[in-house]
């Protein structure tokens, strides 16, 4: 908890205006390669190869890319202008090759 609400905190302080910079923003902190994979009213997945947290660990089954949810949480909070809660559904260290974030947007 305390890893996701410092990534919200750093999410939401970072100087992008649109979904577009904030993606280009985190391939330039070397914090993973994002795109969007889905995206309604109320719903944004995001897939980010290459996850800065857990790329490259072996299969451990468990959920490690805190920090990484919730740096997309504030940072689409921030330019949507609506609060978000990121939830990590897939994972490089259980076994894919890369994070999958699902963003509810209430």
């Amino acid at each position: 908890h305390t890893l996701y609400m410092a990534g919200k905190d750093l999410g939401a302080s970072l100087d992008v205006k649109t979904v577009g910079e904030f993606l280009k923003l985190v391939v330039e902190l070397k914090i993973g390669i994002p795109r969007i994979l889905e995206s309604t009213e109320d719903k944004i997945t995001v897939w980010v190869d290459e996850c800065i947290t857990c790329s490259g660990l072996p299969d451990i089954g468990e959920k490690l890319c805190h920090l990484e949810g919730g740096i997309i949480a504030g940072a689409l909070e921030k330019i949507l202008k609506r609060p978000a809660r990121a939830v990590q559904t897939k994972r490089n260290s259980s076994g894919f090759n890369g994070c999958e974030f699902e963003v509810s947007l209430y």
